[in-house]
């Protein structure tokens, strides 16, 4: 019986990585057959016995192997430290679970996999496990073979497809290994299967060319499934049972692309937090919310989920601002329909939503990392602004508190926030990414950019208490805050009567 995927990874080491793996292999498998920690844990369990519970209940273990993988593991034993990853590996391999070394990076800069004469005996056995390269820059293509050699792995006898062969040891792994490496290079045709042997790869390309042309048919059905990474294209997802998702963001896949993030020195408003600049590189199309979840959208997670908001919610009060009972997402303290963007919305509550999202479709929904966001935001542009180098009410809603220029004039007719879609799209079709509420994205706030990934990657750690925002909001007076650069950071329960969100789709 097909088992789940255990997603085994250092925190500091590969965590966005393994996260974008994670996603990836969710939307291939179903969110509810991969396992990784930072999804199923719960505070106060042990992580001892849920992570045993978890490799019960796997047949395949995915070993993320990072630029800093080795180093840790190093560390770990020099300091005689408990080691979870290696406890992951050493028991998959003890069980008999398939075990992949995926190696993630950049083309051209990925490190070595560990020598056996490097590993602790009890894993030294890793290294005769055909390894699997991610590449950021082939992300899609190197993931669908992933997917392609553990679902032909899976066709072996028993529940033991690519362990320890009983009477074959190393060699068995190895062989068995190797057709499976086979099948991933397309390079077996089907054929007998010989009597005594290891699995037929031939039986096993048989299956994965089926399983490729199934994926192709799905396409061709559901369009979703057949956007053209980069071009522009909106979709909206259906359900996880093939119905239709009226209330799912519509959805607008941005392609691949370069660009500079942060603010020069010589930027109206600009923070040095905003720097230094540098550049990121989005290796792969991704999907991004035409509009910013709307309270309509919002109200109906609320009803599926039972999800509990607090009832309070920061509201100004004429002399400062304070956690008001009574104000919430439902009532924010000034009239909204369905199309307006949901407000007093905490990081939590986002991310929650994203969560749900993410059952629902069986797609991977997340938040946008802040790079992402910038990406998203600038649509192409070096101004500081996506339209230019000054705010202008005719591209963004703000400027409604503390000030009264440009206040409920014009195109921006609203006093507070405006339904979605108002204002013009930037570049990639995106609405709102300036002004009308900000917007919370996953990664934790640091003061600079001196260690920012390049890759568009979030910024996580453990026990991260601060959590970025962006864009702006109808409140602002202050034009810059809308700048394309400009960052706040706020804890991650925090709620006020401007704060909304946007999600993502990897795909």
């Amino acid at each position: 019986m097909t088992g789940k995927i255990f997603i085994s990874y250092r925190r500091d080491d590969a965590a966005g990585d393994a996260r974008s793996i994670r996603d990836a292999l969710a939307v291939r498998f179903g969110k509810s057959n991969v396992f990784m920690d930072v999804d199923n844990l719960l505070a106060g369990q042990r992580f001892d016995r849920e992570l045993d519970k978890a490799l019960t209940a796997c047949d395949v273990l995915i070993a993320v192997i990072g630029p800093r993988w080795l180093e840790l593991l190093a560390g770990r034993m020099r300091g005689s430290e408990r080691d979870y990853v290696r406890g992951e590996i050493a028991a998959a391999i003890q069980r008999g679970i398939l075990v992949i070394p995926v190696r993630v990076g950049h083309e051209g800069r990925m490190v070595p996999l560990p020598r056996d004469s490097e590993l602790p005996a009890d894993i030294a056995e890793l290294v005769l496990y055909q390894k699997h390269d991610v590449l950021h820059e082939r992300f899609g293509g190197d993931m669908e073979r992933l997917a392609l050699a553990i679902r032909a792995a899976r066709q072996g006898p028993g529940s033991r497809p690519w362990g320890r062969i009983a009477g074959f040891g190393a060699a068995g792994v190895a062989l068995v290994a190797g057709a499976v490496m086979a099948v991933q290079l397309g390079l077996l045709e089907p054929g007998p299967k010989p009597a005594g042997e290891v699995p037929a790869a031939g039986e096993a390309a048989r299956k994965a060319d089926e399983e490729r042309q199934r994926a192709e048919a799905e396409a061709k059905r559901d369009p979703a499934l057949a956007v053209v990474p980069g071009s522009g294209d909106s979709f909206r997802d259906k359900l996880a049972d093939g119905k239709p998702c009226p209330s799912c963001p519509e959805m607008v896949v941005l392609p691949a692309g370069t660009f500079t993030m942060g603010s020069p020195d010589n930027e109206e408003g600009r923070s040095s937090d905003e720097g230094p600049r540098h550049d990121v590189t989005i290796a792969v199309p991704f999907a991004v919310g035409r509009f910013e979840v709307t309270r309509g959208q919002y109200a109906t997670f609320i009803k599926a989920t039972g999800h509990k908001t607090a009832d309070s919610c920061y509201v100004w009060n004429g002399t400062e601002w304070k956690d008001t009972p009574g104000k919430s997402w439902r009532d924010p303290g000034y009239q909204q329909s369905d199309d307006h963007p949901v407000a007093c919305v905490s990081w939590d509550d986002a991310k929650a939503y994203v969560a749900w999202l993410a059952n629902e479709t069986g797609r991977g929904y997340r938040l946008l990392s802040e790079a992402e966001w910038e990406y998203a935001a600038r649509a192409g542009s070096t101004t500081a602004y996506s339209w230019g180098a000054t705010a202008s009410h005719a591209n963004a809603n703000y400027g409604k508190f503390e000030c009264c220029d440009g206040l409920a004039t014009g195109k921006d007719k609203w006093v507070n926030t405006a339904p979605v879609g108002q204002f013009p799209a930037n570049a990639f079709g995106l609405y709102d990414m300036h002004g009308n509420v900000w917007e919370w994205v996953e990664d934790c706030y640091e003061d600079s950019y001196s260690s920012a990934p390049k890759d568009g990657a979030a910024r996580t750690t453990s026990g991260c208490n601060i959590r970025v925002i962006r864009g702006g909001s109808w409140i602002n007076s202050l034009p810059w805050i809308l700048r394309a650069a400009d960052r706040y950071r706020l804890r991650p329960g925090y709620r006020l009567v401007s704060y909304g969100f946007r999600v993502a789709r990897t795909l």
